[in-house]
């Protein structure tokens, strides 16, 4: 879906719908149950072009659980005007909410627009799994570079051993929460520095 403007919501509700969305105006909600994998910034057309641009969801962006484990969501260039929330979700090639470092699922080299995500209340990540892949072995969650209004709570999620889980380079209006989380958030490269926020910080 690229250059379309949905006036009310956008609901997944088939399990292990795919999506991939760019440049498109949500009126209220984008709400996704058990889907098989989310894409948004960038999209393939039929005839090869590529549309780049940012997906606006003027309410909540909510993904919540997964068929079983699934292949991966890359959450770039999201402009949400109210909450975003993804839980209980299970990705063998792992999670990315707005890492626009180099070849992260953000970046230029993945070939999204490299631009993270702006939230405008709070961005909630919960229960979520990185598993392992042939490929690549483990993979990882990186929540980065995200700007969140008001709370950012990364809570429950785990990785597979040799994993990384990281929640770096956040600007949040109020408290950045990290708990119970195995393992423990960590830079997954240099680059990556610390989340700043108004209020507590317990994401480093």
């Amino acid at each position: 879906m690229a250059n379309a403007t949905i006036t009310n919501d956008l609901i997944m509700q088939a399990p292990r719908a795919h999506l991939n969305i760019a440049a498109t105006t949500i009126g209220h909600d984008l709400r996704a149950v058990q889907p098989g994998s989310i894409q948004t910034s960038s999209v393939e057309t039929p005839d090869g072009r590529t549309v780049l641009g940012t997906v606006a969801v003027e309410h909540d962006f909510v993904i919540d659980g997964t068929p079983g484990p699934i292949f991966a969501h890359d959450l770039c260039d999201l402009d949400v005007g109210h909450d975003m929330v993804v839980t209980g979700t299970a990705e063998s090639f792992g999670m990315t909410i707005g890492d626009t470092g180099s070849n992260e699922g953000c970046s230029t080299d993945a070939g999204s627009s490299g631009r993270s995500n702006t939230i405008g209340h709070d961005l909630v990540v919960t229960n979520n799994a990185a598993l392992s892949n042939d490929f690549f072995g483990p993979s990882g969650i990186d929540v980065s570079n995200n700007r969140v209004g008001h709370d950012l709570i990364f809570s429950g999620n785990t990785a597979e051993p040799g994993g990384v889980l990281e929640v770096s380079d956040n600007v949040v209006g109020h408290d950045a929460t990290c708990t119970a989380n195995n393992p423990s958030p960590a830079a997954d490269d240099p680059a990556d520095g610390p989340n700043v926020a108004k209020h507590s910080n317990s994401c480093g």
